[in-house]
């Protein structure tokens, strides 16, 4: 199994070539709410007109998805409401609203809506703490507990062949934690990234659209979590992060320890006769 990490934006994937990746799933940056210690990354910008910027950039994205994407195949995009606060006021953004937007103007159809819910005061944002020092009215903001799964599909057929039934043919029970369209999944806390996402997430998904031996993708790697994924169900993977801070971390959460040096790092698991590859 093969696996290939672009250091660089995701903004222009010339790398891969049109229609040959099975499934994407992927959990862009959170604008403007999230440090990732990158200037250069898109949802950082001190700009006015910032968040306008970060849309225009994440158009670019979705764009090269579509591209890649074999048609009738899916996209999944886990992003979160995020609130934004000056001197005047805060507002909420809603980014996932504004993602559905983009992704139609690219040309795909909406599907579905997974809602991933973390458990009871796990919560990122402390919203309720307000009311708890001022219990009068007005002062009232929930727990923000959830974040949408945005399920996008690409024009086309795919139709499933016997051959890819019979090796592709699950055991529907363990599925029964995730018969409906709110998952709860726990985050994953002890990540040196700010903003993982659990990798059952990427792993349910990939299960779910894509089949065993066939190429996933996530555009915004980050802590590596759809990597690991999809090399734990046999996926082969090919990912893109900006951030050289986070490639060390990708490459401990997938399991691969050697390396050769040079412009083209190669790195190999030897048991698992697997390869990876980042190129810069």
């Amino acid at each position: 199994m093969k696996y290939i990490i672009y250091n660089k934006s995701c903004e222009s994937m010339k790398e891969i070539e049109s229609e040959t990746i099975s499934c994407i799933f992927t959990s862009p940056p959170y604008a403007l709410a999230k440090d990732y210690e990158y200037k250069e990354a898109i949802g950082v910008s001190d700009k006015p007109d910032a968040y306008k910027d970060y849309l225009n950039r994440m158009l670019k994205v979705f764009k090269e998805c579509y591209r890649v994407l074999q048609p009738g195949r899916h996209i999944g995009i886990n992003i979160g409401f995020v609130i934004q606060t000056n001197k005047h006021n805060s507002e909420r953004k809603p980014i996932p609203f504004h993602f559905y937007n983009l992704c139609k103007k690219c040309g795909f159809i909406f599907k579905d809506m997974i809602i991933w819910k973390k458990p009871s005061g796990m919560g990122s944002q402390r919203r309720f703490g307000v009311f708890m020092q001022h219990p009068y009215p007005m002062y009232y903001y929930p727990e923000n507990i959830y974040e949408p799964i945005l399920i996008f599909q690409k024009p086309g057929k795919f139709e499933l062949t016997e051959k890819d039934k019979e090796q592709n043919k699950y055991n529907y029970e363990s599925f029964r934690p995730f018969s409906n369209d709110v998952w709860e999944i726990m985050p994953e806390t002890n990540v040196k990234h700010p903003a993982p996402f659990p990798w059952v997430l990427p792993k349910i998904f990939f299960q779910l659209y894509s089949l065993k031996g066939e190429t996933v993708l996530d555009p915004f790697l980050g802590s590596g979590s759809s990597m690991k994924a999809a090399r734990t169900i046999r996926r082969e993977c090919i990912g893109y992060e900006i951030n050289n801070n986070y490639i060390n971390l990708i490459l401990e959460r997938c399991g691969f320890a050697t390396s050769e040096q040079g412009t083209l790092e190669k790195f190999s698991d030897i048991k698992n006769e697997d390869e990876l590859e980042v190129i810069k």
